[in-house]
C-alpha cells in the first residue's frame, strides 16, 4: 500500500463523482498516470453480520488476489442494515487505494478498510510483476524499476501503512485479520479466508 495517502487525497476529491456515477468505469479510474480497476461488488445477505459476510467473501477475494498477484481494496460500506464492499485494484502487489464514496449502490463507506495481500514464497519474497512496477512508477516511485524480488515487510501481518490507514480488515496467508491499532490487544484473527 505504498504511497496510498497521496492517492487517497486524489480519490477523496473524486469520490463523490464516482458515487453519483453508480460504478467505476470498466476501463478504470484515471489516477494521474495510473488507473484503478474494479474487482467486484459484494453485499451481505439480509441480517448477515458484518464479519460473517466478510468471512464468506474472503475466500473469493483471496483467490482473486493470488491469481492476479495484486491487492484489492475497499472501505467497508453499509446502508444501516446490510454490509458491502466495492473492491478496486491498482494491479499492484504493494500499492492500494481506498476511496470514500466508492460503495455498493445505496450504501455509504465507513472508516474501516478491507484489503488483501498477495501471497509470498516460503522465504517471504514476492517476485515483482510489471504491473507493480508500473503502478509504483506512475505514483512517483521509480525505485522498483529494476527490482526483481522484494521481501515482504509484514510477513502475514498488517504493515505500517495498513496501521496508518486506520482500523480495518486484511486477508493474508489464508486468514482474515482485524486491527484497530498497533498493539496486540487491538488485533485479532477473525477466521479462515480459504
Amino acid at each position: 500500500m505504498r504511497k496510498f495517502l497521496a492517492v487517497l487525497a486524489f480519490l477523496l476529491a473524486c469520490g463523490q463523482a464516482w458515487a453519483h456515477g453508480g460504478s467505476i468505469p470498466k476501463g478504470g479510474i484515471e489516477l494521474t498516470s495510473t488507473k484503478a480497476w474494479p474487482v467486484g461488488t459484494y453485499t451481505s445477505e439480509p441480517g448477515e453480520a458484518k464479519e460473517v459476510f466478510l468471512l464468506r467473501i474472503a475466500p473469493e477475494v483471496a483467490a482473486w488476489t493470488a491469481e492476479n498477484q495484486a491487492e484489492a481494496c475497499a472501505f467497508v460500506a453499509t446502508d444501516g442494515e446490510r454490509w458491502g464492499l466495492k473492491l478496486i485494484t491498482l494491479r499492484s502487489q504493494f500499492d492500494c487505494v481506498f476511496a470514500y464514496g466508492v460503495a455498493p449502490e445505496g450504501m455509504e463507506t465507513t472508516p474501516e478498510t478491507f484489503h488483501s495481500h498477495p501471497p509470498a514464497d516460503g522465504g517471504g519474497y514476492i517476485t515483482l510483476t510489471e504491473s507493480t512496477k508500473a503502478a509504483a512508477l506512475a505514483l512517483g516511485d521509480p525505485s522498483l524499476r529494476r527490482v526483481r524480488q522484494m521481501r515482504v515487510e509484514n510477513r502475514g501481518e498488517f504493515s505500517e501503512r495498513d496501521f496508518d490507514a486506520g482500523p480495518g480488515y486484511l486477508i493474508t496467508n489464508g486468514r482474515l485479520l482485524f486491527q484497530n491499532g498497533r498493539g496486540k490487544k487491538h488485533r485479532r484473527d477473525v477466521g479462515p479466508a480459504a
